[in-house]
């Protein structure tokens, strides 16, 4: 029968790993809802221990990722907006002076 090496975890971890599984599901249930990462780790008599790392806090770089491609399309579009409006009043003038 293996024994856990329980010399390193702290006494809330200690406590974690000995409650019972409907607690265990319990707490690992809440910790995903809270947007932690769980790992399970199971043994022949069920669930033997929980462990969450909580979730990457998002940095100035990752709104600014956001921001970027919707901004860059918006411009895109004004561009080419303004290029083809001009283009049309050429195509205009051409056409007016040409009658003329």
């Amino acid at each position: 029968m293996a024994t856990e090496d329980t010399s390193s975890l702290t006494s809330d971890q200690k406590e974690l790993n000995q409650l019972p599984n409907d607690q265990m599901e319990k707490i690992s249930d809440q910790l995903r809802r809270r947007g932690y990462k769980v790992t399970e780790e199971y043994s022949i008599t069920g669930l033997s221990k929980v462990s969450a790392e909580p979730p990457q806090r998002k940095t100035v770089w990752d709104w600014l990722q956001l921001l970027i491609i919707p901004l860059l399309i918006f411009f895109l579009g004004i561009g080419f907006t303004y290029v083809q409006n001009q283009t049309s009043l050429q195509i205009a003038q051409a056409n007016r002076n040409k009658d003329l």
